[in-house]
């Protein structure tokens, strides 16, 4: 009886060996299968994650093609439509790791950068519509073509000082803005008088001054401002032999800026003035006459004064 009572129980120890140890390689099983699928899934989002970085580096760069005035309107809007295609497929990769915990803040920060990215592209489109109307104005005088210009740019500014998320979107990029321009005719007696149009006769120096706007999100500290006096003809004015002129690099290529100045941002909202004076014996050509200014490779503000 003991005899028989000893083998039950061994059997039952075997037996309850046998399931501990399929237990043990169930959940061994499980442990592995569930990291391989962790680290692989935490491998497909560090790819997304540089694809996004990427898409972004290209939103940046398609600006310049936006303002190209040599690219199509039509070839524009493809580029455009490719973009919010591609930014789609981003979109719709992402949603695959929005159940995952793990993962919650990441996918978080990627969905904020990519609805930052098309609501950048959707302000491109905005851009389009306003050559659209420039296009059409064509058979008028490069005066009144340039106006309309001038119009829509601070339409623009009007429109992103009004709308919160486009202040938003402006802190995060931490972009300089030129505003409110005045123009002064500095006479030989150093008198200054300020006008929008001026007399060709004795307008030898002027100075240009405007404000640099608020920004708390910007990075504090020196800044370097170049000025464009653009003719009526396309060309900068230049006055190299007195030192007032010479050459920067903005959007990859280098240009000729009338005159530069040095300033110490302190976040606030701070006035600059740069006087410029032409070459002996250049005159102003009569007509409109539009001031660039840039700041860290980037165009900040824009404005004209006429010449009669």
């Amino acid at each position: 009886m003991a005899t028989k009572n000893e083998s039950t129980a061994r059997i039952i120890l075997v037996i309850t060996g046998i399931l501990v140890l399929t237990a043990l390689a169930y959940f061994a099983t499980r442990y592995f299968s569930t990291k391989e699928k962790l680290e692989d899934s935490d491998a497909q989002i560090q790819e997304l994650i540089i694809e996004i970085e990427e898409k972004e580096q290209e939103i940046v760069s398609l600006n310049t093609q936006i303002k190209d005035l040599n690219t199509d309107v039509s070839q524009k809007d493809e580029l455009i439509s490719e973009q919010l295609k591609q930014i789609e497929k981003l979109e719709n990769r992402l949603q695959e790791y929005r159940g995952n915990s793990t993962m919650k803040e990441k996918v978080k920060n990627l969905e904020s950068r990519l609805s930052l990215m098309r609501t950048q592209v959707q302000d491109y489109q905005q851009t389009i519509s306003g050559l659209r109307e420039t296009i059409q104005l064509q058979a008028d005088s490069l005066s009144e073509v340039r106006d309309l210009t001038v119009q829509q740019q601070d339409s623009i500014n009007n429109l992103q000082e009004s709308n919160e998320e486009k202040k938003r979107r402006l802190s995060i990029a931490a972009r300089l803005k030129a505003a409110d321009f005045t123009f002064f005719r500095v006479k030989n007696s150093g008198k200054e008088v300020r006008d929008h149009e001026f007399s060709r006769m004795g307008l030898d120096e002027i100075k240009i001054c405007f404000n640099i706007l608020a920004n708390s999100e910007a990075k504090s500290g020196k800044r370097t401002l170049f000025l464009q006096i653009e003719n009526p003809d396309g060309t900068v004015s230049t006055n190299d032999a007195e030192g007032y002129s010479g050459t920067f690099r903005a959007a990859g290529a280098d240009r000729a800026y009338s005159a530069r100045t040095d300033i110490n941002f302190s976040l606030t909202t701070q006035e600059v003035c740069i006087p410029y004076k032409r070459s002996d014996g250049e005159k102003y050509q009569k007509g409109d006459h539009f001031v660039n200014v840039y700041a860290d490779d980037q165009l900040i503000g824009q404005q004209k004064f006429s010449v009669k």
